[in-house]
């Protein structure tokens, strides 16, 4: 009788520990492309790196990209094409 007590507990014990471990992983704030962008093109100028860039672009006004002639970031369009490397 003890025995199965224990393991019940057990069970219960390894169950709550499960639930919790899975909606602590769902909670996760996620970042968006354009945020992760901003990360690397930061991240990327202080350490004297360089920038990815992209020879054209499609509209897309939630997004952003680096154009390769000019080295600049352009907001409301999405890269595309050829990928380059804009250096700082």
């Amino acid at each position: 009788m003890k025995t199965k007590a224990l393991f019940v507990i057990v069970m219960l014990l390894i169950g709550a520990v499960t639930c919790f471990s899975i909606s602590m992983n769902g909670s996760k704030t996620k970042i968006s492309d354009i945020q992760l962008a901003n990360i690397e093109a930061l991240s990327s100028v202080e350490t004297g790196g360089s920038i990815p860039c992209f020879s054209s672009a499609t509209r897309n006004y939630n997004r952003a990209y680096v154009d390769c002639g000019s080295c600049t970031r352009i907001e409301g369009w999405k890269g595309t094409g050829t990928e380059g490397v804009c250096r700082k």
